[in-house]
């Protein structure tokens, strides 16, 4: 590795060389939204200024009112309930299967009551959920179930694509995302007709600029090589936007940039999601007899967005994430990410959850990078092997 420069966690390689073209593509809405109906063989969809304000579209076609229950993950983006309370609905958490990120359906079953108007599933790294037994609940109960499928634009159970099991899927084209751009979303449904328009707050001159800021400057901040000195600027001022950002800030239109990007990365995405799943089988080839991993589905078929290690305990974690940011690679945990039990939250302290499993992952898991080339991918295997072999600097 370069010295005093690391393999970043997230490379979303947006460049100059994209981004200009963006400015000049003929009605790159209609052209996006073109593309992803025929990609997901439906009739309409709709798209938004983000995933979080597509999921509150979704649940206010539900009918969500005040004082309704909405079933959720605990280990989730907490956008997604804030989505809730925006709809006016209550958030009850649900807890993880064991060994997985992805919510167990017996503790759904188990949260289930007389309030409860919708289930939320998510597909946590782009790793499939057990949809096939959400589809019984739903049908046994008579629940509709929304996919938050952020996280796994092109994942598949069943030979099917995520998004399109339960009455709505909703998918995100953030920077950190598999469909990776600057912002915006989509909500689809393959059950019910969706409206041609939803109510929109004005874009703000200046969100747009922001866009285009985040867009030229991606490579820098995000990219390959990115000077060490960034790691605690960005860290920081993540913090701030998480702690800040108000929810009317995203339910707007998708913008021009927005747009034009995600239909760039839905050109490459194949390419790029391959290259991902390859690694990922490196990860498991190399590691498997040092860590335990998420357990996933035989029939689902993966569209990672990162891969997740299982350590022993939380010091593990800190140790591995340590020892290869000394190696010049950019891990993540629950300190950085943000993904861990809701209900310890502050903000969500009030309401009820169900199952702790959720706490022993939270304490567990580290994420490795998955966008770089096969062989750096191998020496990330080198370096965690040599560090559980060598005495002097051991991870084990």
């Amino acid at each position: 590795m370069i010295k005093n420069r690391i393999t970043t966690f997230y490379n979303p390689k947006i460049v100059v060389s994209e981004v200009i073209p963006g400015l000049f593509v003929n009605k790159p809405k209609y052209q996006l939204q073109k593309k992803l109906l025929h990609h997901f063989e439906i009739k309409n969809l709709i798209l938004t200024g983000s995933g979080r304000y597509a999921l509150k579209i979704a649940l206010e076609l539900i009918g969500i009112s005040k004082g309704d229950e909405v079933i959720l993950p605990s280990f989730i983006c907490a956008s997604v309930a804030d989505a809730v309370l925006e709809a006016k609905g209550i958030p009850v958490f649900c807890d993880n299967d064991c060994m997985s990120f992805n919510v167990s359906p017996q503790s759904v079953e188990d949260a289930l009551s007389d309030k409860t108007k919708v289930i939320i599933v998510a597909h946590m790294g782009g790793i499939p959920a057990k949809l096939r037994e959400f589809d019984i609940l739903s049908k046994k109960y008579g629940i509709p179930v929304i996919e938050d499928c952020a996280q796994s634009f092109g994942s598949k159970y069943n030979g099917v694509y995520t998004g399109l099991f339960g009455d709505y899927g909703f998918f995100s084209f953030g920077i950190s995302k598999n469909l990776s751009g600057v912002g915006g979303g989509v909500l689809i449904s393959k059950k019910f007709p969706l409206p041609s328009q939803v109510p929109c707050k004005k874009i703000e001159v200046s969100e747009i600029i922001s866009q285009y800021v985040t867009a030229f400057s991606s490579q820098f901040f995000f990219g390959e090589k990115r000077p060490l000195l960034c790691n605690k600027i960005i860290r920081n001022q993540s913090e701030k936007k998480i702690n800040s950002d108000s929810f009317e800030k995203y339910a707007r239109d998708i913008t021009h940039i927005e747009a034009a990007l995600a239909l760039k990365k839905l050109q490459s995405f194949p390419v790029q999601q391959k290259i991902k799943n390859e690694n990922a089988d490196i990860y498991i080839q190399n590691l498997r007899n040092y860590f335990d991993f998420i357990s996933i589905e035989k029939n689902s078929e993966p569209s990672f967005l990162y891969f997740p290690l299982l350590c022993k305990n939380n010091s593990q974690v800190r140790r591995t994430k340590k020892f290869l940011l000394n190696s010049g690679i950019e891990t993540k945990d629950q300190y950085d990410v943000r993904y861990c039990a809701l209900w310890k939250n502050k903000k969500f302290k009030q309401y009820k959850h169900y199952g702790e499993n959720v706490l022993d992952i939270d304490e567990r898991y580290l994420l490795l990078p998955l966008w770089q080339p096969k062989q750096v991918t191998e020496k990330i295997c080198n370096y965690l092997l040599s560090g559980i072999n060598n005495s002097q600097g051991k991870i084990d």
